[in-house]
């Protein structure tokens, strides 16, 4: 705390006694020497590195009241397109990953039992990627969503008939933690 007073101490009277123009200087980003321009008297002053920007209350994706919370996509059988029922809740986990940069997810693709375990880790893939194309419609950068399929491994239903399938035909976005 000392430092920020220090810095803005300095910056001030700095600028108060500065007949020259000086240019901004974007701070919003990670941390980095700070030290302002055609000030030669100014020594650099490295800020704090600012703590990760953190949903306000809790984890609104745990929230069952917030639509942050629907971050499972189904699929028809044999199929990886993103059906439009699907557009409101991933253009609302993509304005809030682009509002909270820090945060990376994992979309993870699920198959249900029936077909080969080789054509079910890539129909798990295909439909991970699908929902990654459309975070990234939203303003998502790549690296901020990895995508991996369980193929048929990670049912969330394990009964044998279509109610299970259906269940385990998804795509999920995991939040770091789970």
């Amino acid at each position: 705390m000392r430092n920020i007073a220090s810095l803005a101490i300095i910056v001030i009277a700095t600028a108060a006694c500065s007949t020259t123009q000086q240019k901004q200087v974007d701070t919003s980003g990670p941390a980095t020497n700070v030290a302002a321009v055609n000030s030669p008297s100014v020594v650099p002053t490295s800020r704090p590195a600012a703590a990760p920007t953190a949903p306000a209350v809790g984890t609104p994706w745990k929230d069952p009241n917030n639509i942050l919370s629907q971050r499972s996509v189904y699929f028809p059988y044999d199929n990886s397109s993103v059906g439009t029922d699907y557009q409101a809740p991933l253009q609302a986990q993509g304005k809030f990953l682009v509002q909270n940069s820090n945060i990376k997810v994992r979309v993870e693709g699920n198959c249900d039992e029936r077909g080969s375990r080789e054509y079910n880790m890539a129909l798990g893939q295909r439909r991970a990627n699908e929902v990654k194309k459309v975070l990234a419609v939203y303003g998502v950068n790549d690296g901020r969503a990895e995508t991996i399929s369980f193929g048929e491994d990670k049912p969330s239903s394990v009964g044998h008939d279509e109610a299970s399938w259906a269940k385990n035909r998804r795509a999920d976005i995991k939040y770091p933690g789970e």
